[in-house]
């Protein structure tokens, strides 16, 4: 087969990707046995002119017609010959009987991204896990979580970020990876989404997504085939206790977990933990600490979630091509004067702000997006990097301990629904600006007609309960006006994007873990056989970028069940 890079397409032609392509490559349609998009992204730099910007794989016919074409349009096309080498887990479990040497079968708790990939390679190599997830099942979760949204308490063990599937199975579902893959860890974990459901779409766009409602139902059947596969999945099994040989910290032996529902204790002997617990996963951080497991600080960011009608951001991006194309999305970032990165965060196209909280007392948003991205709002965090010298603080979860605080700011802020305001008034209460809300209106309007927008004040988007209130002095001073420079910064690329009437909503404090959990090169910690993984663990920060570190964490312990077992 032969790859084409940067083939580039007017989003308005009326060609098919394989038509174009064999007229750009001056050969008939019908030579071409196969054909696959691999990659495909928008160049909107012109917007009298955008262009997708392909990369694809096709097959001629007559192989020799292939290596004539590489010689005749070397120079005028970037082509080379494709290397079809799939994704192999390096390791198996064939001929380990259960009564025997398997009898003690890797543990995996978290059941988000990361677990549930861990748990997927253990399971199809023959290692039967059993994984431990301290939420519900993703159907039950589902409707516990829209009861939460419409006024029900909060369920600390089962909701937005704690739950089969992980926080990532109620967000826009975005499959994003920048990491460099050689052995197609990432390519591999599209393919699996593909193969239990996922449009195809996703293994060629540039920034795929999948979408809340159609993520939920793929996690589900992945979870069926690891089941099938001998492995086995606890529904509200909290992890409250890790277990060592004898007296000396050295290696694993057990754990304790409680069946959240009954309240009853169990301990489960083991010698290969897999650490794949969320970023929200607070209890479990303190228990590692107290534990005597290495655990350090690490940077996140904070700031809030910001709505702009999705029609003002297609106009910015796209232009008069908006009608032709997806709902837009964008990337920002930006320096302050102080030296803080202030960036977007999580863009959610066509989506809602959801209340994301998992603690009593404590209240944080996120973006979620169906498949369709078709909600009248975009929204995305707009977010400061904060670091150790924040955190005021020595202890290893002095982040953690900051996050806190903002977070239970948040909850008082509206009396424990999401606290909302108009990013003038934020500004003004900050900065001290006499501007009278009148002239807020009239500037926000101005501003939103320019790109063809009626709606001064868009209608928020939000599952859950909200009410307006001051946002003001949740986050630490020097952050709000961070936040505050940042906007304005971005006002200028996107005209109207710090417009008065944009609706904030707070507070976005869970963009990444808080902790990091050290693990050596081979993927242990200092206590052999726990393996931290994940985006809790603080090696990951994303759907995909989870996923494939429960990959990598599941190929690190097959090596190690492999070679300690022999040694038996």
């Amino acid at each position: 087969m032969i790859r084409i890079h940067d083939l580039k397409m007017p989003v308005d032609s009326r060609e098919d990707p394989i038509a174009f392509s064999a007229r750009k490559l001056g050969v008939d349609p019908s030579d071409i046995e196969r054909f696959a998009l691999r990659r495909r992204s928008l160049d909107a730099r012109k917007k009298d002119r955008i262009l997708y910007v392909m990369t694809a794989d096709l097959c001629l016919r007559d192989p020799s017609d292939e290596r004539l074409l590489l010689k005749k349009r070397a120079r005028s096309f970037d082509l080379s010959v494709l290397d079809e080498t799939p994704y192999v887990f390096p390791y198996t479990a064939k001929g380990l009987s259960a009564e025997g040497r398997m009898s003690l079968r890797p543990v995996i708790a978290g059941f988000g991204p990361a677990g549930l990939f861990c748990a997927y390679e253990l399971a199809r190599a023959g290692y039967r896990p059993l994984v431990i997830e301290r939420g519900a099942p993703v159907e039950e979760r589902a409707a516990s979580i829209d009861a939460f949204w419409n006024g029900d308490p909060l369920d600390p063990e089962s909701n937005v970020c704690f739950g089969e599937g992980g926080a990532g199975a109620f967000s826009d579902g975005k499959l994003n990876s920048s990491a460099n893959d050689p052995l197609k860890r990432s390519t591999h974990v599209l393919e699996t989404f593909v193969r239990f459901g996922a449009d195809e779409d996703i293994l060629s766009w540039y920034r795929p997504h999948i979408g809340t409602d159609a993520l939920r139902p793929i996690i589900r059947r992945m979870r069926e085939e690891i089941v099938s596969l001998g492995g086995e999945v606890r529904f509200h099994s909290r992890l409250d206790e890790i277990l060592t040989k004898e007296s000396a910290f050295t290696e694993v032996s057990g754990i304790r977990v409680t069946d959240t529902v009954t309240g009853r204790a169990e301990t489960i002997a083991c010698d290969t933990l897999i650490l794949a617990v969320g970023h929200s996963a607070s209890d479990t951080f303190r228990m590692l600490k107290d534990a005597g497991v290495p655990i350090r600080q690490k940077p996140f960011a904070v700031g809030f979630r910001v709505q702009h009608p999705q029609s003002l951001i297609d106009a910015a991006q796209y232009g008069p091509s908006a009608h032709l194309l997806p709902p837009a999305e964008y990337r920002l970032q930006a320096k302050t004067s102080a030296g803080r990165s202030v960036y977007s965060f999580c863009m959610c196209p066509g989506g809602y702000v959801v209340d994301s909280s998992s603690e009593r007392g404590q209240l944080c948003v996120n973006g979620m997006s169906y498949h369709d991205r078709a909600g009248e709002n975009a929204n995305s965090a707009i977010v400061v990097n904060i670091g150790p010298a924040d955190f005021r603080s020595d202890d290893p979860l002095g982040g953690l301990i900051c996050q806190k605080a903002f977070e239970v700011q948040a909850f008082r802020r509206a009396e424990g629904v999401i606290p909302v305001q108009r990013y003038g008034d934020l500004h003004r209460t900050v900065t001290g600006e006499r501007v009278s809300e009148a002239a807020d209106a009239e500037h926000t309007a101005r501003v939103f007609a320019q790109a063809g927008v009626r709606e001064i004040c868009p209608e928020p988007m939000i599952r859950g309960r909200y009410a307006e209130a001051d946002l003001s002095d949740i986050l630490f001073p020097e952050i709000t006006h961070a936040f505050i420079e940042g906007m304005d910064q971005f006002g200028r690329k996107i005209p109207g994007f710090n417009a008065p009437g944009v609706l904030l909503a707070g507070v976005e404090s869970r963009t990444s873990s808080p902790v990091r959990v050290d693990r050596g090169d081979d993927g242990q910690s200092a206590l052999k056989g726990l393996f931290p993984c994940g985006e809790g663990a603080g090696y990951a920060g994303g759907i995909m970028s989870a996923a494939v570190d429960g990959i990598i964490t599941a190929e690190r312990a097959a090596g190690k069940m492999d070679v300690s077992r022999d040694l038996r």
